[in-house]
C-alpha cells in the first residue's frame, strides 16, 4: 500500500472517531523514504506523548516505523513549577513559624533556610524523573495499542514491538 493511501485510510477512520489523535503529515514532510507520515498523539498521564510514523520503503513492500517521545511542554513547566514552588515555600514557612511561634522569634533568619532547602530541594529531581518514568510507560504501552489498531485499521500486520 502506497503511503498516501495509508494516510486517507487512516485519516477517514480518525473522521470516524476510530483513531483519536490522528493527524497527518504536513504537506512536503511526508510521503518520502524516511519522512514523516503521520502522527498520533497518546492522551498519556502525567505528560502526553506522541506517536510517529515514519515511511521505511522495501522491496515487499510499504513498511512503518514508529517512534514514541514526550510531548516536551509540560514536562518543562513541570519542572519550571517545581524549582520555582521552592523559594517561596521557605518564605511562607518562615512567616508561619515566627507568627505562631514565639521562641523561633530569637533564631537568625538563615535558620528557615539550613533546615527547609535540605528537606524539599533533594526531592525536586526524583519527583520529575518519577513522572517522566510513569508517563513512558505509559506511552509504551498505549504505543502497543496503537500499533495494533493501525495494523487492524489497513489490514496490514504489525510485528517487532
Amino acid at each position: 500500500m502506497e503511503a498516501e493511501a495509508i494516510v486517507a485510510r487512516l485519516d477517514e477512520a480518525a473522521r470516524r472517531g476510530k483513531l483519536p489523535g490522528f493527524s497527518a503529515a504536513r504537506s512536503g514532510r511526508g510521503g518520502g523514504a524516511g519522512g514523516t507520515l503521520f502522527t498520533i498523539t497518546d492522551f498519556g498521564s502525567p505528560f502526553e506523548s506522541i506517536m510517529v510514523a515514519t515511511v521505511v520503503r522495501a522491496d515487499s513492500g510499504t513498511h512503518l516505523s514508529f517512534e514514541v517521545r514526550l510531548k516536551p511542554l509540560m514536562p518543562a513547566v513541570f519542572a519550571a513549577v517545581l524549582v520555582v514552588t521552592v523559594w517561596p515555600g521557605v518564605w511562607l514557612t518562615d512567616s508561619l513559624l515566627r507568627t505562631y511561634s514565639s521562641w523561633y522569634m530569637s533564631l537568625p533568619d538563615w535558620a528557615t533556610y539550613a533546615w527547609y532547602l535540605p528537606l524539599t530541594v533533594p526531592f525536586c529531581p526524583p519527583a520529575f524523573m518519577a513522572a517522566v518514568r510513569k508517563s513512558r510507560a505509559a506511552a509504551a504501552a498505549e504505543a502497543r495499542e496503537l500499533i495494533d489498531k493501525v495494523g487492524a485499521l489497513l489490514h496490514a500486520r504489525t510485528e517487532g514491538v
